[in-house]
């Protein structure tokens, strides 16, 4: 048993105030609060969970564990894997590994992460995963009938392609598993199974999640989960765009499933497995409407969130959609359009949310955003959304049409552009 030669209170301030003093792999203390997770402070301490997937230790440490030891992990901040900051995923960045991203944690059934693992809130962005194989944040998650896993309050945002199997901002493939309050954002690409959450679902319970990820391939895709067998769902919600699926779940299979919706427009989905009177598509801005739960007046088509709790989710204006509240904050896709409103520079508008160079003309449109939803944004497309000094370029030879008003001599020679003389041609 580890004896304490000073007092837990003691410990803790000496321990934030000298934190930096510390190797990753040379703490004091791993469990700090006591609650029998290890704190996961930065990426190398995420990265190192692999070689631990039972969460019983971290570096081969687990000083400061209760007596009958640790199970899990939890974060302490929010991490990003853009690691220098550039707001582009190349090899500048740590986790780039030759193109290939990051590493899943676990894999298959026999080794996967057995462990809980709680967000507390904090957001992991910009995952970034080219890999074959199950492809999330974890590749496998597999507790047991008697002990489930429980993963909770996490936000995720990125992209991902798993080249020949499932994939799912949180995970591939998961089985024994209570999964609550998660946010996830971004795109998916997956061989076989693919979900905005999880590739492949078994006997689980999942409730309380909101996505906004894009399903672009994929054999079974679903907004929120690819295959679901023998689990239960509820109050969750979907609003990505799924390229050739269903609305929510891709394949349903033995399952409960309640107080469920998705975005039929934004989807581009009418229909979803397992249909019935508390499961059912609507009008994005049928979802925007409600500012409370049990709300009968925003669609002919029943009661949308009915039961939802308003300490969980915050119903926003009825121009907003449903937000998680987590660690005291709100995390909310307004819009729908897979960006959350803190990173959207268009959190009103669903045709776009990205505008890299901040110069009022868009990146790229949101994937389900057909040529009416264009026009109608009045929104312009950028053809050099990395920088300020342009962004026409009508005859997409990659020289510039026009320079942006204000861009003078020294902005457009440092820019690196060149004038297009002959801009019709």
């Amino acid at each position: 048993m580890y004896i304490r030669a000073i007092s837990r209170a003691a410990l803790l301030c000496s321990t934030i105030l000298s934190f930096n003093a510390f190797a990753a792999g040379d703490r004091v203390d791993y469990d700090l609060d006591d609650d029998g997770l290890i704190e996961i402070n930065d990426l190398a301490d995420l990265n190192e969970i692999r070689n631990h997937l039972d969460g019983a230790a971290l570096y081969g440490e687990s000083t400061g564990c209760p007596e009958e030891g640790c199970n899990g992990f939890e974060l302490t901040a929010d991490l990003d894997f853009d690691t220098n900051g550039d707001g582009q995923m190349n090899e500048l960045d740590t986790y780039w590994n030759d193109g290939e991203g990051w590493e899943p944690i676990g894999s298959s059934s026999s080794n996967a992460f057995t462990a809980d693992f709680h967000g507390n809130g904090h957001q992991i962005r910009n995952l970034y995963i080219d890999r074959t194989g199950n492809a999330g944040l974890f590749g496998g998650i597999s507790g047991t009938p008697e002990k489930p896993v429980e993963i909770t309050m996490l936000i995720i945002t990125g992209k991902l392609k798993s080249r020949g199997s499932d994939g799912g901002m949180l995970v591939g493939e998961v089985k024994h598993t209570t999964i609550d309050r998660v946010f996830i954002s971004g795109s998916v690409r997956a061989s076989w199974y693919a979900g905005g959450l999880a590739g492949e679902t078994l006997n689980s319970t999942v409730s309380n999640v909101l996505s906004s990820v894009n399903i672009l391939t994929g054999r079974s895709q679903g907004g929120l989960i690819g295959r679901f067998s023998s689990s239960t769902l509820a109050n969750s919600l979907s609003t990505g765009y799924v390229e050739n699926g269903y609305g929510l779940l891709g394949y349903s299979y033995n399952s409960t499933n309640a107080n469920l919706h998705w975005a039929t427009d934004t989807s581009g989905q009418e229909t979803s497995r397992g249909t019935n009177a508390s499961y059912f598509g609507a009008l994005l801005s049928e979802l925007q409407c409600p500012t409370l739960s049990d709300n009968n007046t925003c669609t002919d088509r029943g009661t949308l969130f009915e039961s939802w709790s308003s300490e969980v989710w915050d119903f926003g204006t009825g121009q907003q959609l449903p937000g998680l509240i987590m660690g005291g904050r709100i995390y909310r896709d307004s819009d729908g359009d897979g960006s959350l409103d803190e990173d959207d520079a268009y959190p009103g508008t669903f045709a776009a949310s990205l505008d890299t160079d901040e110069d009022g003309y868009i990146d790229s449109f949101t994937p389900s955003c057909d040529a009416s939803c264009r026009i109608n944004s009045g929104l312009i497309l950028d053809a050099f959304p990395s920088s300020a000094a342009a962004y026409l370029d009508a005859d997409l030879d990659g020289l510039v049409d026009k320079w942006t008003d204000g861009c003078d001599t020294t902005c457009q020679t440092s820019s690196g552009l060149t004038f297009d003389d002959y801009p019709n041609d």
